[in-house]
């Protein structure tokens, strides 16, 4: 079995491949693992300019991802930290896992606790989409049963009401947006009235991305059914089967040059069509369609 300095000098090099034998071995070493990889992000966090700009290190990426797996409290705090960077760097660290992932890694290791979620909810010097994705964590929050549904949905509406005094931008739309989802999302009737007087005041933007007919909708739903969408959502980012979550990513996939040909062209100038890996038997349509929105991918340098 690897020790513990060479999972991790595998976790940190990039060379294009899916580590799956070191996180098998990092699980089956997780109490030794977690104050490592605790470790590791404090590491990258202390000179995030540096680790943002190197194309081949991921240890960060396996780090939160394996301290999501095994509900480390003792992460919680490392985790909010290297999140809380200041832009650009979470979106050069994370790209679309901050969105996708990172509700999930936060209520999996905050053991109940949502003090720090709040905290990055409400501190405008958060990323924005790390903002979100705090307001996201609090509607996983209820299905764990950290926070009712009636006290989730009140946080959120205050939040949404305070958002008026604060000028507009497109950040601050944004946020206000992801409010919206998440009120949405856990069948928001008894705040209906903050929801009409936030599309009243502009802060709910009645376009594409979201509108009264999506509250109404759910309103109709039911809280029982909303809840039950969210759980679905939830379940194809749970972390307990880490293998199926990552080992798809874009990341580890061959590149066009390095897919071998389905078969042999019968002339140079006609282009071989490329193998796509056959649907694991277990995907329902619903994972299938996320994983092929999940395109996480080495920063630009």
């Amino acid at each position: 079995m690897m020790d513990i300095p060479a999972l991790l000098a595998a976790f940190e090099q990039d060379d294009g491949t899916y580590k799956r034998d070191a996180i098998d071995a990092a699980i089956a070493r997780r109490d030794d693992m977690i104050p490592q990889l605790i470790q590791l992000l404090e590491t990258v966090t202390a000179d995030p300019e540096s680790y943002a700009k190197r194309r081949d290190y991921q240890g960060h990426i396996y780090a939160v991802m394996l301290l999501g797996q095994f509900q480390a409290t003792a992460a919680h705090d490392a985790i909010v930290a290297i999140f809380s960077l200041p832009a650009p760097y979470p979106a050069q660290l994370f790209d679309e896992l901050i969105s996708e992932l990172f509700p999930i890694l936060l209520t999996r290791t905050c053991g109940g606790n949502l003090d720090h979620i709040r905290a990055l909810a409400t501190n405008p010097q958060i990323y924005v989409y790390c903002r979100g994705a705090a307001v996201d964590a609090m509607a996983q929050a209820v299905l764990a049963g950290w926070i009712t549904r009636e006290a989730a949905l009140d946080w959120l509406a205050t939040l949404l009401k305070a958002m008026a005094s604060q000028e507009r931008s497109e950040d601050n739309d944004s946020f206000c947006l992801s409010i919206g989802h998440a009120l949405c999302d856990l069948c928001p009737v008894e705040v209906m009235d903050t929801v009409r007087w936030a599309f009243a005041q502009g802060l709910l933007l009645a376009d594409f991305f979201i509108s009264m007919e999506d509250f109404d909708d759910a309103i109709e739903q039911g809280v029982d059914s909303c809840l039950e969408a969210l759980q679905e959502w939830a379940a194809v980012r749970d972390l307990t089967d880490i293998h199926f979550i990552m080992e798809d990513w874009m990341c580890f996939q061959p590149t066009p040059d390095q897919v071998e040909p389905m078969f042999t062209p019968i002339a140079a100038s006609d282009p071989a069509p490329l193998v796509v890996p056959a649907a694991r038997p277990d995907q329902t349509k619903k994972k299938k369609k996320f994983w092929d929105c999940l395109l996480y991918t080495s920063p630009s340098p």
